[in-house]
């Protein structure tokens, strides 16, 4: 049986002055799980111009198009793992991009594909907060971003960003 196409996403990891990062809490039929803003490439969209739609929708930033980004992961999840209901899982560029801190969109909204009531809350959070939630049992996309944001920081802020890594799963 072939393997049905992946949709395609990008997402901004939106991390502040002070080191923290903008997520939003999705709601799954499995769960929840917090994700960093973005939403799916439309029909003839190029990924930097998805990213500034999709951030714009998703949490009110308007980042001007060529800001300054790096994609830093490329995350595939199947449609088992979403439990969207789609027949096809995603395929995520997500990119570091280090923004003034802001104040999200107050009633966060859906994106392409996703039913405005997908998004339930978005907040910043520190590294320490994202640790200490997820060993409380919350969930966060990629599972491991607590141990994968440190040394990412760190790198940025050399200015250094390493080759894009690529992750399977949520």
């Amino acid at each position: 049986m072939p393997v049905p196409p992946l949709r395609r996403s990008c997402r901004a990891l939106l991390v502040d002055d002070e080191g923290k990062v903008l997520l939003q809490r999705h709601v799954l039929d499995h769960g929840t799980v917090w994700a960093a803003p973005g939403g799916l490439l439309e029909p003839g969209e190029d990924g930097d111009a998805a990213l500034v739609r999709s951030v714009r929708d998703a949490v009110g930033l308007r980042l001007a198009p060529g800001v300054v980004q790096h994609l830093v992961w490329i995350q595939t999840v199947d449609a088992a793992e979403l439990g969207d209901g789609a027949a096809d899982g995603l395929r995520d560029e997500v990119y570091l991009v280090r923004v003034p801190r802001f104040s999200p969109l107050r009633r966060p909204r859906g994106h392409a594909g996703m039913p405005d009531d997908a998004v339930t809350e978005v907040r910043w959070w520190s590294r320490d907060e994202i640790g200490s939630a997820t060993r409380a049992g919350e969930r966060f996309s990629p599972r491991d971003l607590h141990a994968r944001l440190l040394p990412l920081l760190e790198s940025a802020s050399r200015g250094v960003i390493p080759s894009p890594v690529a992750i399977e799963g949520l």
